[in-house]
């Protein structure tokens, strides 16, 4: 009877630090399975150095610092979603860049380069009329380009 307890245990413990193997959360709990229980703790001391480094990143490049300083790549890292947010826009509803129904390599270019210029008339408009929205940063101005 006591081999199987053993068994029950060693199943159990498996289980266990599988699961919270998969979760980030799991460095922060202690556990031990005794006679068929689970017995767990909260790391407190683990949770209170973590929760320092809460809205930290770690940023790095490969760019000499005679060319940009600590605050222009932090800058430029933070313009990234803008241009992912512009190529999220030239392939969906609004420019449409896709699908491309063309045949040759010259129209596939064109189509491409007709879609770049409709972004870019797109945003520059916006750059433009911005001022007029002055209470309202964030509010881009909608030409009417979308479907929905």
């Amino acid at each position: 009877m006591n081999s199987t307890r053993t068994t029950t245990t060693d199943k159990m413990s498996a289980r266990v630090g599988k699961v919270l193997s998969k979760t980030k959360m799991g460095k922060f709990i202690s556990w031990k399975v005794c006679e068929g229980k689970l017995e767990w703790s909260l790391e407190e001391e683990l949770i209170a150095n973590e929760a320092l480094m809460d809205g930290c990143y770690i940023i790095t490049s490969n760019v000499p610092k005679n060319r940009l300083d600590k605050e222009d790549i932090v800058a430029s890292y933070k313009k990234l979603t803008l241009v992912e947010k512009a190529f999220r826009n030239l392939k969906t509803v609004q420019l449409e860049m896709r699908p491309v129904y063309h045949k040759t390599d010259e129209r596939i270019r064109c189509h491409v380069f007709v879609c770049m210029l409709a972004y870019y008339l797109q945003w520059h408009m916006n750059e433009r009329l911005q001022p007029l929205f002055k209470d309202d940063k964030e509010k881009k101005i909608d030409f009417g380009l979308s479907k929905t």
